[in-house]
């Protein structure tokens, strides 16, 4: 493949006026006579540019603008803001006709098809309606000045960034499937290469395109730089790029042509590339180390892996980005963003090794990419506040990175940091996300719980609409459904009985989601645990084993918390698949959370300093919880030193690293407890 031909145009800036001239003024005094509908098409002209950022027309000197006016169509508004209504870009095209008698005969009569677009063409052309209807003409007027203004305007507090460029989906000019598919994918692989450079910051246009929070806007708006760029295949295929400069208030053109069978992902690789002399015209600009390296099974791989990734598409995404590690196992790149992948949807155990090949190789990453890297690393290692140093630094120099929210959220919710108060910071991590990225699928579960468990059905129902709408069949859909129902009205046993025969695992979900910040859905949180011990089949492997003494622990805790203390009793009582020996430390678990179950722990002590008198051996677990107790209750006599010193002993022995752990805590319990602090 190769790039057939240099740039076609460059020119530096709209010309004056002569931007909004009708085409009878652009023939010259005297040779058509004026009237209201040349007022028309200029007030098309003004339009077109606030929906679409640039004028119908450009070009590098008055006269080609002029000749422009006069022969050639305007180009579709559709092509740069897919998001605009198919109704409304046709009354714009009406006003700029190259005919007055094929304009709008007056104002009023644009200004009342303004007002209702749908109705206006409903006899010419259907189309689904949108939000956009119902205007008077100036309402008109302020509402498609805020689809561009508000963009603009929003960044002005702050200089346009230089290393900042919005780029506006590859759009194709057939609707031929073949061409869709093939600009989709020149996108993705334009903002993947760009990304991969330590000088550029790159902004999906799709996030401004389809809505999105002031907060979103405001973000995109402080770009130096936004890009256009169309796609026209027939023989060979032809792309043309428009790199508007916020900065220097310019417009520069570029056109290349490629063979009729390159992929989308060749097309934007080679198309970033091109940007690059555009971008720094006289100076050194970056090249693209990570991806020049890479040879095309993995570049490619890691091109579908990054479309399916901002589809939401994460399980997909991740076997593109193992496929691109295999093929090339030094893809630093590729190892992260499927780890990222993995994260995103709770599959650690694949995080892991596809993180692993990219800390060696930090260094070759752009720094933004160096602390995510870092940062999920320290999270996936537990260490949290690590991770919430690394991100907190990295929002301070870039706060508008969806992905490094949506990691402090997880961070905040999963682990335990010093900083607190953890719900209500997990939960303005998750907003934070949503806000900057409304595409971002994986918050939306997150939002679903806060609001589940603040009964705020609402707002819950709404974000569920769009986890629906994502197509996210998934573990997390089916529990947030649950939740939602439950929160609404409680389920029945019948009902509670059914989900579990259906999915275990969406039951524990929801119970574990309702389980936290302040059990303020008890009822639905006990329902959810006590129907999966009551329900579930017999374990039959590891996980459905983990899963019910999960549920029973979890239901323990729950009525210990409501101060059911012989419910507790009767729980473990009951219990006939699991060791008994675990109802007996759970219990003393509570004895130290709470004093109470006072004599099951001395009971309990007092067995064991048994065993260890006959020299019976006793499991460590068992020795901490016996020294524990015997601190916490005052005996830091004799019982608690000949516990200490027998765990003692076992972690010199060399016994498992937690013997250790366990001689560190008693001791430092027994040395508080003789009054040393």
């Amino acid at each position: 493949m190769s790039i057939g031909s240099e740039g076609i145009t460059s020119y530096d800036r709209a010309v004056g006026t002569v931007a909004y001239m009708s085409p009878e003024q652009a023939e010259g005094a005297g040779a058509r006579r004026l009237d209201g509908r040349s007022d028309i098409y200029s007030l098309g002209c003004v339009l077109y540019e606030m929906l679409s950022g640039t004028p119908p027309f450009t070009g590098p000197s008055s006269q080609a603008v002029l000749a422009r006016h006069k022969l050639e169509p305007p180009p579709s508004i559709r092509i740069v803001r897919p998001s605009v209504p198919r109704g409304l870009e046709k009354l714009v095209h009406k006003s700029l006709a190259k005919v007055p008698a094929d304009r709008f005969a007056a104002a009023a009569d644009f200004a009342q098809a303004l007002s209702h677009p749908v109705e206006y063409w409903e006899q010419k052309d259907r189309f689904r309606p949108s939000r956009l209807v119902a205007w008077s003409l100036g309402a008109a007027g302020v509402a498609l000045f805020a689809l561009l203004g508000l963009f603009w305007s929003k960044g002005r507090s702050k200089p346009p960034d230089p290393n900042r460029i919005l780029v506006l989906a590859v759009e194709p000019t057939s609707s031929d499937g073949a061409d869709s598919g093939r600009a989709t994918g020149a996108t993705e692989a334009l903002l993947a290469t760009l990304s991969s450079t330590a000088s550029l910051s790159p902004i999906d246009g799709r996030r401004l395109e389809a809505g999105g929070s002031e907060e979103a806007r405001a973000a995109l708006a402080r770009a130096g730089y936004y890009l256009r760029t169309v796609l026209h295949a027939s023989d060979s295929i032809r792309v043309r790029l428009e790199l508007h400069d916020r900065i220097r208030d310019s417009v520069v053109g570029r056109a290349f042509a490629f063979a009729a069978t390159t992929t989308g992902w060749e097309i934007g690789f080679h198309t970033a590339q091109q940007l690059v002399p555009l971008l720094f015209p006289t100076a050194h600009g970056p090249d693209f180390p990570l991806l020049t390296t890479v040879g095309p099974e993995a570049l490619a791989e890691f091109f579908q892996g990054e479309l399916r990734y901002r589809e939401s598409s994460f399980e997909e995404a991740l076997g593109h980005y193992w496929r691109a590690v295999a093929a090339d196992s030094g893809f630093a790149l590729a190892g992260l963003r499927g780890a990222q992948a993995a994260n995103w949807t709770e599959q650690r155990d694949q995080a892991r090794p596809l993180l692993a090949i990219a800390l060696p190789r930090l260094a070759d990453l752009p720094p933004r990419f160096q602390r995510l890297a870092r940062a999920l690393d320290a999270y996936l290692g537990g260490r949290a506040d690590t991770a919430v140093a690394i991100l907190r630094q990295t929002l301070s120099e870039d706060g508008e990175s969806p992905e490094a929210w949506m990691l402090l959220g997880e961070t905040y919710n999963h682990l335990l940091p010093a900083e607190g108060p953890l719900d209500s910071l997990a939960e303005d991590a998750f907003r934070r996300t949503r806000q900057l990225d409304s595409a971002f699928t994986p918050v939306l579960f997150h939002l679903i719980e806060f609001a589940a468990r603040r009964g705020d059905t609402v707002e819950g129902t709404q974000a569920l609409h769009r986890l629906k709408a994502a197509r996210m069949d998934t573990i997390e859909l089916g529990a947030a459904e649950l939740m939602l129902r439950c929160v609404t009205r409680p389920l029945t046993l019948l009902q509670w009985r059914e989900a579990v025969e259906r999915s275990p695992d969406k039951v524990r979900v929801a119970a574990q989601s309702l389980s936290v910040a302040g059990i303020r859905q008890r009822r639905c949180a006990r329902d959810g645990w006590e129907a999966l011990v009551v329900f579930e089949a017999p374990p039959t492997d590891d996980a459905s084993s983990f899963r019910r003494f999960g549920a029973m622990f979890a239901l323990q805790n729950l009525l210990v918390a409501e101060g059911a203390d012989q419910e507790v009793r009767a729980l473990w009582n009951a219990n006939e698949l699991f060791n008994l020996r675990y109802g007996e430390q759970m219990l003393v678990l509570d004895a130290l959370a709470t004093g109470r179950f006072a004599e099951h722990a001395d009971r309990f002590v007092a067995e064991h300093l048994a065993d260890l008198a006959r020299g019976d051996s006793v499991p460590s677990p068992d020795l901490w919880l016996a020294g524990s107790w015997a601190a916490r209750s005052g005996h830091a006599g004799p019982e608690l030193r000949a516990v200490a010193d027998s765990l003692a002993v076992r972690a010199r022995r060399g016994g498992e690293r937690r013997d250790s752990l366990f001689a560190l805590s008693l001791a430092a319990q027994r040395t508080l407890a003789l009054g040393d602090t």
